[in-house]
């Protein structure tokens, strides 16, 4: 199918979407993701054209898998609230009451209306008739070899290649990474980390001033070079800081408390005209020029008071938890706490890119458990697994994947893993013959 014919699909789909036509809707729709089923806006405009919540979340979940920062999609989930816990079983032979209903439904605004405000686009009469239900149970992952490996053992791994260390090992076998160190309790800096680090180079810039004021209007050499000395040492601390240095942090806490002292001890003192060059002037001159440089300059002083004043309360109230670090031992383990399919995908996404594949893998594993029909989940599973040198696992992987996808490219992609997949276990396969015979 050509790109021609799937995006007369989409547009058809989306206005079929505004005009309230779901039925339609849908159908178009779903063509195009059958077609290309990483089309981030079909899902998008698909969640505003399905029935139920269940659907809209999975739809909106695709998104964000496909795209982590589309807005809407992150909205849209989050006005349909946290999901059903996927642990509570109905009774298998208990009746329980169903709601049924009449539904009439009108065109959409827009694709934001559709998504986050379905039921202003619906009016409905309810009510409830006993039904008898059994939950089938949640669907998982499950390959389709057996293996006897360190995924299927309950040991220790190492975080970055998932090779079996030991209670007290300190350094990786394998691949000699350290196993141990400090790590932030907050991974990610706060607001307030943020506003602390533009006050230090807000000082740093205000001490500029000062200095570019005491050449032109002195020049006064001395003091625009002690000013420079502040300003690169108070750029040099936001520096520290921006990196979350705990040094910088320290440091910058006791520049400022100095810097206030300095300020409170050097109170106003009056103009030296002739320290300015202004003595042979007029009186009237002198007193307009005195008096503005005066101006500027106490106004200079009384700002970068108020600043480093804000700066301290930020360093020592506001700022502190973001360089406090803990001792961690980087072990494989998946991220505590109840999460989706696409949260787990995220996350094994920043692993990978810190290079701790071993614990991506773990996390991968539970979005492939969660939604075993995700194809990305699956690809990105099985391409770590090759990374990592589990060739069959990889390889029982991706041909899922390729047996699940009717992605033209996708698919091409997925044969092409396959093959190096292939050729790597023929490798190890080899290898180990030859160890054996020797």
């Amino acid at each position: 199918m050509s790109s021609t014919e799937i995006n007369a699909w989409l547009r058809e789909g989306i206005t079929a979407v505004k005009a309230g036509e779901r039925e339609k809707a849908y159908e178009r729709l779903m063509a195009v993701i059958k077609a290309d089923e990483e089309n981030e806006l079909a899902w998008l405009w698909l969640s505003g054209a399905v029935q139920t919540a269940e659907d809209r979340r999975i739809c909106l979940e695709n998104v964000l898998t496909l795209n982590p920062d589309n807005q809407l999609a992150q909205r849209g989930l989050a006005k349909l609230g946290p999901p059903p816990d996927e642990t509570e079983s109905a009774s298998e032979t208990g009746p329980r009451m169903e709601e049924k209903s009449m539904r009439k439904e009108f065109a959409a605004a827009s694709p934001a209306a559709a998504i986050l405000y379905p039921e202003r686009q619906v009016q409905e009469a309810r009510w409830q008739e006993p039904v008898v239900e059994q939950r089938a149970a949640q669907a998982s992952y499950k390959s389709v070899s057996s293996y006897e490996d360190v995924w299927s053992r309950d040991e220790d791994i190492c975080a970055y290649c998932a090779a079996p260390i030991g209670p007290d090992t300190i350094q990786c076998p394998r691949c000699k990474r350290k196993l141990s160190g400090k790590r932030f309790v907050y991974e990610k800096p706060s607001s307030s980390m943020h506003v602390y680090w533009v006050l230090l180079v807000g000082m740093g810039q205000l001490f500029l001033i000062e200095a570019i004021v005491n050449v032109l209007m002195g020049p006064n050499y001395w003091a625009a070079g002690g000013y420079v000395f502040l300003l690169i040492i108070f750029w040099g601390l936001a520096a520290g800081i921006y990196f979350r240095q705990s040094w910088a942090h320290i440091s910058s806490i006791f520049m400022l408390a100095l810097v206030l002292l300095g300020f409170l001890l050097n109170t106003l003192v009056d103009v030296d005209y002739a320290a300015l060059g202004l003595a042979a002037f007029d009186a009237s001159i002198r007193n307009f020029v005195g008096s503005f440089i005066g101006g500027l300059l106490s106004f200079l002083m009384i700002f970068e008071i108020a600043t480093a004043v804000l700066a301290l309360f930020y360093g020592i109230f506001k700022a502190g938890p973001d360089f406090e670090q803990r001792e961690t031992r980087l072990i494989a383990a998946v991220t505590k706490g109840r999460r989706t399919a696409p949260d787990y995908h995220n996350i094994a996404r920043r692993l990978a890119e810190q290079g701790l594949w071993a614990s991506a893998i773990l996390h991968w594993q539970r979005a492939a458990a969660q939604e075993p029909g995700q194809i990305a989940y699956a690809k990105r599973l099985g391409a770590a697994y090759l990374r990592l040198g589990f060739y069959q696992r990889g390889l029982d992987v991706l041909q899922s994947a390729h047996n699940m996808s009717s992605h033209p490219p996708t698919k091409a992609e997925l044969e092409r893993q396959i093959r190096l997949a292939k050729q790597h276990l023929a490798a190890q396969q080899a290898e180990g013959e030859t160890a054996v015979t020797v």
